[in-house]
């Protein structure tokens, strides 16, 4: 699942996960849509893994 971490918070660690992309406040709407599509790109690379029930 795609993750955008929006913070104005400034002591967080540098990279918490690659696959979470951060955003800080305050942002703008270009930021977002940036944000947004890096964090589409890194699921897409993603394997799903499908559910089996028993």
């Amino acid at each position: 699942m795609p993750v955008i971490l929006a913070s104005g918070y400034a002591k967080l660690a540098p990279d918490p996960d690659p696959a979470i992309v951060r955003l800080a406040k305050p942002f703008q709407q270009e930021d977002l849509a940036g944000a947004i599509a890096a964090s589409m790109k890194i699921a897409a690379g993603r394997t799903v893994i499908p559910f089996r029930s028993r």
